[in-house]
């Protein structure tokens, strides 16, 4: 989460709330996967990661639980489900505190795991819990509904860059529902008030969701999570040396 979040309000008003992704999951999951033969299915990974669950509860130090904001009348750090750990894999919202127990899910799995290298990996140096609870208002709401020019254009082209799964059409109906005030992740808020200030478009700052029920979440957004760029180049170092060693087992 951005350093600037109040997180007692964010504890208070939404954290319990299905409004969190795990950023770097998808990533540590492919990385995962060389653990298993090629034909192995994801939901089977799923299923093993998932298997953790009860183990991850206990890991959960008391002093964090302890933190004030962490009240224990909102969150339930002793109890998580396999359905949870599914969720969060298949990029799905879940709660705040179910996210940082399926993290520690898959930093156990890991840990466990027989493939070389992976049992060292820190997988928390990866993973980011990430809140979906920022809005866009004014006239940098109105130029993501319905933009255009070569700055909008070169926008959704580079959204979109790389993934044989994100049409223009996705990517458009994501900025639209960003537009229309859905709310999103910090790092992708960011990531759009960059093009919205190179266009010089007034009123482009975005803010944190005060209302526990609105906006509700931009659901394309899941297929924008990812690593930050520093962090994507040193994880494919990280993947490249552990297919390296699993090849030479």
């Amino acid at each position: 989460m951005p350093d600037t979040l109040d997180v007692r309000f964010f504890a208070r008003a939404l954290g319990p709330r299905y409004r969190c992704y795990v950023g770097g999951l998808r990533e540590l999951l492919d990385l995962f996967a060389l653990a298993y033969p090629d034909d192995y299915s994801r939901e089977g990974l799923y299923a093993v990661i998932a298997g953790y669950h009860e183990l991850a509860v206990a890991k959960i130090p008391a002093e964090l639980r302890r933190r004030p904001f962490h009240d224990t009348r909102l969150f339930h750090w002793d109890y998580i489900k396999p359905q949870d750990v599914i969720s969060a894999c298949e990029c799905k919202l879940i709660r705040y505190d179910r996210a940082i127990q399926v993290a520690n899910c898959l930093t156990l799995a890991l840990r466990w795991s027989s493939a070389p290298g992976l049992s060292t990996v820190d997988a928390w140096r990866f993973l980011r819990v990430r809140p979906v609870i920022f809005t866009f208002e004014g006239g940098g709401a109105r130029w993501l509904d319905h933009g255009s020019g070569p700055i909008y254009e070169r926008m959704l082209n580079e959204l979109g860059a790389g993934r044989p799964d994100l049409s223009e059409r996705k990517v458009k109906s994501f900025l639209k529902n960003v537009g229309s005030g859905g709310a999103i992740t910090h790092a992708n808020a960011v990531r759009l008030r960059a093009y919205l200030t190179e266009a010089k478009i007034p009123h482009s700052g975005f803010g944190v969701v005060t209302n526990r029920a609105e906006p509700k979440p931009v659901k394309e957004e899941a297929c924008f999570i990812s690593l930050a760029p520093a962090l994507a180049a040193e994880f494919s170092l990280l993947r490249t040396a552990c297919a390296q060693a699993q090849a030479r087992a």
